[in-house]
């Protein structure tokens, strides 16, 4: 859909820029610690992946979506 277009080159150009500079130039010091959140319930959702990637397919598409999760969340706290 082009929902899913849109989301899938808004998380290709995050992850452009935090190749290219780093990620803690793009953000803002009073928004590091929702960084560190964010990026701790991305752990955790892989971690379940982890537990259950032993179910195939499926397992692989909960990562991508905890992964798609985390970089949508992430562009919010970019420095634009």
């Amino acid at each position: 859909s082009e929902e899913e277009t849109k989301q899938k080159e808004a998380v290709k150009a995050v992850k452009a820029k935090i190749a290219k500079d780093g990620l803690a130039k793009h953000i803002d010091d009073k928004d590091l610690m929702r960084v560190l959140i964010e990026q701790n319930e991305c752990l955790i959702g892989l971690m379940q992946v982890n537990a259950i990637a032993v179910s195939g397919l499926g397992g692989d598409a909960v990562a991508m979506i905890h992964t798609g999760l985390y970089y949508s969340t992430l562009e919010k706290y970019l420095k634009k």
